[in-house]
C-alpha cells in the first residue's frame, strides 16, 4: 500500500512566507518592477520552455521583493541568444 497523499503531491511549492531566509536582509522595494531574463545558450530553446519561476521565487525569498504578485512584479520578459558560455542575466528595473 502506498502512503502517498495525492492531494499534497500537487502542492510542489513550499510555503515560505514573507520572511527572507538570509541573515543579511536586503531592503525590500515596494514599487512594481519589471524582470527581464536574457538567456545565452549553446542551443536555443523553445520560448514556451523558458521559465524564470525558480529564480523569481529566490528573489522573493532573499527579501529583495516582498512577493511576486502583480502588485510587486509588473512584467516578466525573456530573450535569448546563441553563444558560449551558457549564462542567464536577470535585470530588475523600477520606474521612478
Amino acid at each position: 500500500m502506498d502512503d502517498h497523499d495525492s492531494a499534497t503531491d500537487a502542492n510542489v511549492e513550499p510555503a515560505i512566507g514573507d520572511a527572507p531566509k538570509s541573515q543579511n536582509k536586503a531592503p525590500r522595494i515596494s514599487t512594481p518592477c519589471r524582470v527581464h531574463f536574457h538567456h545565452v545558450r549553446g542551443r536555443l530553446a523553445d520560448i514556451d520552455g523558458i521559465s524564470g519561476k525558480a529564480v523569481l521565487d529566490g528573489i522573493v525569498r532573499s527579501g529583495i521583493l516582498a512577493d511576486d504578485t502583480p502588485e510587486q512584479v509588473a512584467e516578466v520578459t525573456h530573450s535569448q541568444s546563441k553563444g558560449k558560455p551558457e549564462t542567464t542575466v536577470i535585470t530588475l528595473t523600477w520606474n521612478d
